[in-house]
């Protein structure tokens, strides 16, 4: 029975729709934040979401930073198919995790691992 309740608990958060209450049945889901921490690795719209909230202000939305960030961090890269090609998915998450030099900050205290990893495989198709 337990473990039928958290299957049912999983299901409803990711549906967006409702989210389970032990003995309570299913209640509206409170936030898209709550929503999003049960993200779904290869969800497109979840780590546009994310991009967009967190890392467009400084990367620009498909990856080419504007030109006020660019002349502030002369080092943030345009994210095209050369910054792909020498970047793996797992690297840009480590990035992410870590962050790189005093400018690009941990993402780690906002971002879950599986919330990274679908920024990660966003932002892949700005190669496309």
């Amino acid at each position: 029975m337990r473990r039928a309740a958290g299957l049912l608990l999983v299901v409803a958060s990711l549906s967006g729709v409702a989210s389970a209450r032990p003995g309570r049945g299913l209640a509206p889901a409170r936030t898209a934040a709550a929503v999003r921490r049960t993200t779904v690795v290869g969800d497109d719209s979840t780590g546009r979401l994310l991009f967009t909230e967190n890392c467009q202000k400084c990367h620009g939305a498909r990856g080419m930073p504007p030109k006020v960030i660019r002349e502030k961090f002369t080092k943030i890269p345009t994210m095209d198919a050369a910054f792909f090609a020498a970047r793996s998915d797992d690297s840009i998450v480590t990035i992410l995790t870590n962050g790189k030099s005093d400018v690009m900050v941990s993402w780690k205290a906002k971002l879950s691992p599986v919330e990274m990893r679908a920024v990660a495989e966003y932002i892949r198709t700005f190669a496309r």
